[in-house]
């Protein structure tokens, strides 16, 4: 082998690849000490709880930087030879799409095991077989914005020494990277995924009634954490199949499939008895009714679809909620909140919490209280009296929560304005991508539409619910996201000839 031969082995991605995770791996490390020039191995490395811990001094961190940056630029590095994508990896990524919204509420791990075989499948296509990553200029912005508020959490971590833990979901930010590359390279069928879609809110409301008429669940959440993280995700497929049953005519799709997946998935909604997942309808129907021209949407079958929408959700137990809710508040006095958690609603704890969250953000306006800080700080206002117990419990008066029940506050109080602005500006770009779609006459417009359907409806659903303190929801959110744009991005590239 000359030695240009091996200048350019040692200079390729796959080599580069490895050794920044081998960077990585040693800046996190808690069983490896890094002093000076020496490296010295802990011999109880088995005895200790945990392995890796985020980069907490200044040596790790600048380590971590650099095998961060160089795993990224290893990326835009060209392999030697042109493999095709094999048979298997087309087959992965066809039935994994499906696969992600069937077995997500109706199956402990289901969308776990299909994320991280996406993912693991996305990473291998792009280390061995993608000779050259070509991205224009809006997915150079996005994959800009994903690196560098996945950067920005990492490096808030450092500086509130928070664990690893707090980093997980948050990581999801980096994992659909390669899963975008991927699936923007397959060509899918449009129909089996708009199928797919249908059909997953059919089994989560027949699933949701199955729980029901168990009585295995009083408020159903399924295989998830909260009711609210069920109704979030069932109310997401109703808005979406009522987008596939608006497009059904125009596109020769059966309108069966798109009509149960409205009525299931809404039954869906009103079991969990949820009063957040609501704020998505008024959102995304406004959208519709204001681009409806544009849209070619008749104007009539909208404002039809909102009234009985809306008629069935009064008739049923979540109207009950909101007059909880609204009774909550009319008998409370706002600059002097009480409350206990089990003897009224959710409404008045979320007025204290959210209380709390601003006086965070009051005190450390730029860099926030940390990721893993948010319990300990309600805790400290509430013995200095700055606000009321969230519950009546002198052992645990803060009720434990360590998120502020709205994403927006929660990010301002946990890494400051520039871990807010970040997420933001990702947002755009999100709605950037799906907003200019829609110009488009074919199916690209439909996915564009399905991608806003689901931006808003976690703009929505953020007012009140922290996504990123729950796994599930992290996980579909930005899979979704990704998932959309990816489609988008496959459609634009193949009319452009790239």
């Amino acid at each position: 082998m000359t030695n240009q031969s091996i200048y350019n082995y040692l200079l390729s991605r796959n080599i580069l690849f490895l050794f920044s995770i081998f960077l990585i791996l040693i800046s996190m490390s808690t069983w490896l000490s890094i002093s000076g020039y020496h490296l010295e191995i802990h011999e109880d490395i088995f005895e200790k709880d945990v392995l890796f811990k985020t980069p907490h001094t200044l040596l790790r961190y600048i380590i971590f930087s650099f095998g961060f940056f160089l795993m990224i630029y290893s990326f835009s590095l060209s392999l030697n030879k042109d493999r095709m994508m094999n048979s298997f990896m087309i087959v992965v990524a066809t039935y994994s799409i499906p696969l992600f919204f069937l077995l997500n509420l109706v199956t402990p791990d289901g969308l776990n095991f299909v994320s991280l075989i996406l993912t693991i499948m996305s990473l291998l296509y792009i280390i061995f077989y993608k000779k050259i990553i070509f991205l224009s200029f809006n997915e150079k912005i996005l994959i800009l914005s994903l690196i560098s508020i996945f950067y920005f959490f990492i490096s808030s971590a450092v500086i509130h020494d928070s664990s690893l833990r707090e980093l997980d979901n948050y990581a999801r930010f980096l994992f659909v990277i390669p899963v975008y590359i991927f699936l923007r390279d397959i060509k899918l069928n449009p129909h089996f995924i708009y199928n797919s879609i249908n059909i997953s809110s059919i089994v989560i409301g027949l699933f949701a009634l199955y729980l029901y008429s168990t009585d295995a669940q009083i408020r159903i959440y399924g295989f998830t954490s909260t009711a609210t993280i069920y109704g979030n995700i069932s109310m997401l497929h109703f808005l979406l199949s009522f987008i596939l049953l608006l497009n059904a005519n125009k596109r020769s799709m059966s309108l069966i499939l798109p009509l149960l997946g409205m009525i299931f998935s809404l039954i869906a909604v009103i079991l969990t008895a949820s009063r957040g997942p609501l704020l998505a309808i008024p959102l995304v129907f406004l959208f519709l009714i204001l681009n409806h021209k544009r849209l070619l949407f008749k104007f009539k079958y909208i404002i039809l679809s909102l009234f009985v929408s809306m008629l069935i959700i009064y008739s049923s137990g979540i109207s009950d909620r909101i007059m909880d809710g609204y009774n909550d508040i009319k008998i409370q006095n706002i600059d002097n909140l009480t409350t206990s958690w089990k003897s009224t609603g959710s409404i008045v704890p979320r007025l204290i919490i959210w209380n709390g969250s601003v006086n965070m953000i009051k005190k450390d306006p730029y860099i926030g209280v940390g990721l893993g800080k948010f319990n300990d700080n309600l805790i400290e206002q509430i013995k200095n009296k700055k606000i009321p117990s969230i519950k009546l419990d002198p052992s645990n008066p803060s009720a434990g929560f360590n998120h502020a029940h709205n994403q927006y506050l929660d990010i301002f109080a946990k890494t400051g304005i520039y871990g807010l602005i970040l997420f933001l500006i990702l947002m755009f770009v999100y709605l950037k991508i799906f907003y200019t779609s829609l110009e488009y006459e074919d199916d690209t417009s439909i996915y564009g539409l399905l991608g806003m359907t689901t931006l808003l409806s976690y703009f929505a659903f953020m007012l009140t619910h922290v996504v990123f303190a729950h796994q599930q929801s992290s996980l579909f959110m930005l899979y979704t996201l990704t998932i959309f744009a990816s489609i988008i991005s496959n459609r634009i590239n193949l009319e452009v000839g790239r």
